[in-house]
């Protein structure tokens, strides 16, 4: 049997129903439904164990352009809204927020039809959005399949044209090659990246390596601020389980920002495509989302990301990341293996948790 590629998985996450019993975590496999059972902790990686449990927190956390008009009828904001009272939760999800008035109708282009791409087209698009979507070989190499709700595939020279939001789901190395495409893009739209830092894919970037903030590199490479969202959540988790709002166990998706706006309409977006948007503070706080972190792949709750944020270590991150690559390039070698369906997931809760 040929060894698989590592590859094949991709570098962007999620995780397993767990069994919430006892104030403990057991890894299960997502196949077996709710109700949770407490004390089985029965799956099909070799990695079986416990872990503690988060610990439960209260999930609470300019002009009037055309596209400004725009994004605020998506978030519902019609100015950025006051700070939450003293005695408020610290961070916020998208159901407890002013943004929680979702509307239909904005211009939005995706730029990367890969597996977040591809699934983001067809979700925004069947949400009411007006979504036209591209990659770097051009509108005829994109499937039907991803065409199917109403996004239009186009040229990677249209794509940013009279949008009022931008997603870039591409490597983080080919991050630069985009900024040609933003000069046709609106001056108040709204960037939204997915992209992740794995040298082993992108090879090594010494500002990165050196500690920068992956989502400053990217704005320091694009001249434009971002807003960071769907890049902590497996491609396999996002095809997978996106589950209605109330849900028990759906799974949040960390969003950063400078801005509360852009943030709010980040946090509304995440909503419309079946997962908690969940308010992870700015973009200097957005290391806590990267790879190698408690939050990233792990297919947390809302109410447990909190805890999960604020337990990052910048330090331990980056070679947490690297060791996960080295495990599941070892296990994904060996065609014994039965790796499952969570396998990315699983691997990530053992060493990121």
């Amino acid at each position: 049997m040929a060894t698989r590629s590592m590859y094949a998985f991709r570098f962007s996450c999620r995780s397993p129903w767990y069994d919430r019993g006892h104030g403990r975590h057991a890894l299960i496999d997502r196949r077996t439904p709710p109700p949770y059972r407490p004390g089985w902790s029965g799956h099909r990686l070799r990695f079986a164990r416990f872990v503690d449990a988060p610990g439960v927190a209260s999930a609470a956390c300019r002009s009037s352009s055309p596209i400004l008009r725009a994004r605020r009828a998506v978030t519902g904001q019609h100015a950025r809204g006051p700070s939450p009272p003293p005695d408020a939760a610290e961070h916020r999800t998208d159901d407890d927020s002013a943004h929680t008035t979702r509307r239909t109708g904005m211009k939005i282009g995706i730029m990367g039809a890969g597996s977040i791409g591809s699934v983001l087209a067809d979700r925004l698009s069947a949400h009411g959005h007006q979504v036209k979507i591209a990659n770097s070989r051009g509108p005829e190499t994109i499937s039907a399949e991803v065409l199917a709700s109403g996004a239009e595939a186009v040229r990677a020279d249209q794509v940013a044209a009279g949008v009022d939001v931008l997603i870039t789901s591409v490597p983080l190395v080919r991050v630069p090659d985009l900024k040609p495409l933003l000069g046709q893009l609106p001056g108040e739209a709204v960037v939204i990246d997915t992209s992740n830092y794995y040298p082993a894919r992108d090879g090594h970037i010494e500002a990165l390596d050196g500690g920068l903030v992956e989502s400053r590199w990217v704005e320091e490479q694009l001249g434009r601020s971002i807003v960071k969202a769907w890049n902590a959540i497996t491609a396999q988790s996002f095809g997978a389980y996106a589950a209605p709002s109330g849900a028990s166990g759906r799974i949040a998706v960390p969003v950063a920002a400078d801005h509360d706006d852009d943030r709010g309409l980040g946090m509304s977006l995440v909503e419309q495509t079946g997962f908690q948007g969940f308010d992870a503070g700015t973009i200097t706080d957005s290391w806590r989302q990267q790879p190698g972190t408690p939050v990233y792949c792990t297919d947390l709750t809302a109410d447990e990301m909190p805890r999960a944020l604020e337990s990052a270590i910048a330090a331990r991150s980056p070679r947490r990341r690297d060791l996960a690559m080295n495990v599941i390039s070892e296990l994904m070698g060996d065609p014994t293996s039965e790796l499952g369906e969570d396998f990315l997931v699983r691997v990530n809760r053992l060493l990121y948790v």
